[in-house]
């Protein structure tokens, strides 16, 4: 892959390049932080699980479309699904954690 000089990406890429060149100021999503703060290294190899998924989702359908996905891919199993789609109909999403935000995992890495 060919690399960009830091003239390119500023004229190509103006919001990266604030972010990358360490910008309070730069515009970002979600709460998002800039490159600068994150230790990308210790979330290298982090493989979620389901229940980081489900502690995403803000409604039954959501976590319900997740965890059919997930058992579809055989991801999960049908037993674990079956269980997983119980506890949703007794206890609700929330009943898997608390909402994950985004930036979640930026706020617990540093």
């Amino acid at each position: 892959m060919k690399g960009i000089d830091e003239k390119e990406l500023k004229k190509s890429y103006p919001h990266l390049h604030e972010e990358v060149a360490g910008n309070e100021d730069a515009p970002h999503e979600g709460g998002c932080h800039k490159l600068g703060a994150i230790k990308l290294d210790r979330g290298r190899g982090y493989d979620p699980s389901i229940l980081d998924f489900l502690q995403r989702c803000s409604t039954e359908a959501e976590a319900m479309e997740i965890i059919c996905f997930m058992e579809k891919r055989g991801e999960i199993s049908r037993a674990y699904a079956a269980s997983l789609k119980r506890r949703l109909s007794e206890g609700g999403v929330r009943s898997f954690g608390a909402k994950r935000l985004p930036g979640h995992y930026e706020r617990t890495l540093r």
